[in-house]
């Protein structure tokens, strides 16, 4: 199982989404590639996002992302 984050284009510029699939035999493919967190707040589009997926020693998948280079919502 293979997973990433991703931008899409909603209304109003674009969200991150978080996703997972399977390789196919030839590493080719993403096999049955499946939305796990969509976002809903869109930002404007060209903005870099960033985003970290980790998984912890229990197997729970860990996600982070960046402040979309907003001033507003960036923390200090």
């Amino acid at each position: 199982m293979v997973y990433w984050t991703y931008t899409r284009t909603v209304t109003g510029g674009t969200a991150i989404a978080v996703a997972k699939g399977a390789l196919s035999a030839d590493e080719g493919q993403v096999l049955s590639p499946t939305v796990i967190y969509a976002s809903t707040t869109p930002a404007t589009a060209g903005t870099n996002y960033g985003s970290r997926l980790l998984f912890d020693r229990t197997g729970s998948l860990l996600v982070t992302f960046g402040d979309r280079t907003s001033t507003t919502i960036r923390q200090e």
